[in-house]
């Protein structure tokens, strides 16, 4: 994919991300890595007494995965200049297993009072193999514009 500037954008463009098959190396890195050893995470028979008869992903892990997703899609490098902020709701389990992609669909465009920079926020669907939607969001980002004429230096 080409890489894109603040005014390659459209409200209403959506991209989709290539899959992503979450591992069980995956939830026990995450919870080596952010300390977070939540047995629905990291026991077996804990997690399997719980609604969700089985371990499952942080929350969290799943919100990093849809970073790198979307980071794969490959038009914002070099224009992107901030992450700037975001919701994002949990709605359903992500399991060890399931394939997560992101679709993600420009929601609000907004210019700023410098010429070099606009502001995108996108929606955004964390789903998985069986079109099940497991997070969904908003993102805001400050991306880089094109140089007008008169600008280039």
């Amino acid at each position: 994919m080409k890489t894109q500037f603040f005014e390659d954008y459209a409200i209403g463009a959506a991209r989709t991300s290539t899959g992503r098959t979450v591992t069980e190396a995956d939830i026990v890195n995450f919870a080596a890595l952010s300390w977070d050893t939540n047995p629905l995470h990291t026991d077996r028979e804990f997690a399997a007494k719980t609604i969700f008869g089985e371990r499952i992903a942080h929350g969290l892990l799943g919100i990093v995965i849809h970073s790198g997703l979307s980071q794969m899609l490959g038009i914002m490098e070099g224009t992107l200049l901030a992450f700037l902020g975001m919701t994002w709701e949990f709605l359903g389990p992500i399991r060890i297993g399931d394939t997560v992609h992101v679709v993600q669909r420009v929601k609000e465009m907004r210019e700023t009072s410098k010429p070099d920079r606009g502001l995108i926020t996108f929606e955004k669907e964390l789903v998985n193999q069986r079109g099940e939607i497991v997070q969904k969001g908003t993102t805001t980002v400050l991306m880089a514009r094109k140089e007008t004429k008169g600008e280039a230096g």
